[in-house]
């Protein structure tokens, strides 16, 4: 027997979005109709959908009493719709779905301030019974005939996953990522973040397509899409962030920063972005780090695209996780000159100041850096200006009781990461540099003036 044959949900996956309202159509035991619209149709696989269950209780009862439904969800690109006739089938109040369709729902509730009313109650799934194609009226613009051909992103993770493989340093890791992310994926504005376990916070270690790297930013837990992301170590991707959509930047620009001042680093970011994709980077479970990508386009990432990211991301989890397992001691070599690591005009006074409240670190009134990187820079320029010396183990760190480095996953590759990017980030006088495994060299230039504040 022949089986009919209908068109394919995932080529038309842009009507699954969320841009345009769908329009859902029940009746009730007796026959009257009634007509709702909602935000979301969620895909997921070519015999099934999922619809949110909010607060629409009408829609819900007439369900409830009469299961078969039709639904019109739309192309916002070319305004094609798509005709289903659905059967509801079950109802899950728990599980890997209804917790995925928990976590778009709250991050669209809490950045329109209604966090409180749009709770889900229960993620309706749908049998897809016939689907109907009503294509767009000629003229309509981005039609699909003249859409650009997209980059095949799955093939364009492979190679980046594979050197990832052959890595066993992080710096040059992220950089191979968000180098491939532009180059290989198309993807322009995108940051990298490494995750604090002892802050419960994200911190940006490196950018691409922006005006400044934004080594330092923070993203606190559950805040925003990225933090909320990480919270639920769950990808979130929106395809249009629309005027009652606010993302909001967590750290914002202050200006000139002074040791009275907010102790935050400016966060890069679009002014008005359309399209987010924020996907954490998990291994043995935790969550290791955020990639996050925006564009100013709407529909400017797939979901294939998010499928991509989340193999490069889980490659890279894995290489954070082995540097940080990884507790390589290293032995400071004998005989590091003072001279060999120091530069220009000794006579240059440069101002450190320390804040013992929360360890930030102020390099001539300019705010660098706080918390355990803190610590561990002012710990160093008081070596140096006491004995002169410039090579430093992660042994040593390690050892030394008063640096308060948590006993369980202290992750100090990934903060001394942070620190060298964030230093090198600006024209500060103090550099940090690598000199093999489980050591770095302080580099300064001048003569150095501690204050503890």
């Amino acid at each position: 027997m022949k089986t009919h044959e209908r068109p394919l949900l995932a080529d038309h996956w842009e009507c699954f979005e969320g841009i345009v309202p769908s329009v859902v159509v029940t009746a009730a035991r007796d026959g009257t109709p009634n007509v709702s619209y909602i935000s979301h149709v969620f895909y997921i696989d070519e015999d099934h959908v999922a619809l949110s269950n909010q607060f629409m209780s009408k829609m819900v009862r007439n369900v409830r009493e009469n299961p078969r439904l039709q639904v019109v969800v739309v192309n916002a690109r070319t305004g094609a719709q798509l005709i289903l006739d659905l059967v509801f089938e079950r109802a899950e109040t728990s599980g890997p779905l209804f917790d995925t369709l928990a976590t778009l729902v709250t991050a669209v509730a809490t950045h329109q301030g209604m966090d409180h009313v749009m709770r889900l109650r229960s993620a309706d799934i749908y049998r897809v019974l016939e689907v109907e194609v009503q294509s767009c009226e000629p003229g309509v613009r981005d039609a699909p005939a003249t859409r650009v051909a997209r980059v095949d992103t799955l093939g364009a993770a492979i190679p980046i996953c594979l050197s990832l493989s052959r890595l066993d340093d992080l710096d040059r890791a992220i950089d191979l990522v968000l180098d491939g992310l532009v180059t290989r994926l198309g993807i322009s504005h995108c940051m990298l973040f490494l995750a604090d376990p002892d802050t419960r916070a994200l911190t940006a270690i490196a950018s691409r397509g922006y005006n400044r790297q934004g080594a330092g930013a923070e993203v606190r837990w559950g805040e925003g899409v990225i933090g909320l992301a990480a919270k639920r170590a769950q990808a979130l991707r929106f395809s249009c962030v629309g005027r009652n959509f606010l993302y909001i930047h967590n750290v914002k620009t202050t200006g000139h920063l002074g040791p009275d001042a907010s102790h935050d680093v400016p966060m890069p970011g679009l002014e008005a972005p359309q399209s987010l994709l924020a996907v954490p980077m998990i291994a043995g479970g935790d969550v290791r780090g955020m990639i996050y990508a925006e564009s100013e386009d709407r529909l400017a990432f797939t979901p294939v695209d998010e499928q991509a990211v989340n193999l490069i991301a889980a490659q890279l989890a894995a290489l954070v996780a082995f540097v940080e397992s990884s507790r390589e001691l290293g032995v400071a070599r004998a005989g590091t000159s003072v001279s060999a690591m120091t530069a220009g005009d000794n006579s240059r006074e440069v101002l450190i100041q320390h804040f013992a409240y929360d360890d930030s670190l102020f390099i001539d009134h300019d705010y660098v850096i706080k918390g355990v990187p803190g610590r561990l820079l002012w710990r160093m320029l008081q070596t140096f200006a006491q004995e002169g010396r410039t090579e430093f183990t992660n042994r040593e760190f390690r050892l030394d009781t008063t640096l308060r480095l948590p006993e369980f996953k202290d992750n100090l590759e990934s903060r001394l990461l942070l620190l060298s990017r964030r230093l090198a980030e600006s024209d500060w006088p103090v550099r940090i540099l690598r000199s093999g495994r489980g050591r770095v060299l302080l580099q300064v230039d001048g003569r150095l003036a501690l204050q503890q504040r």
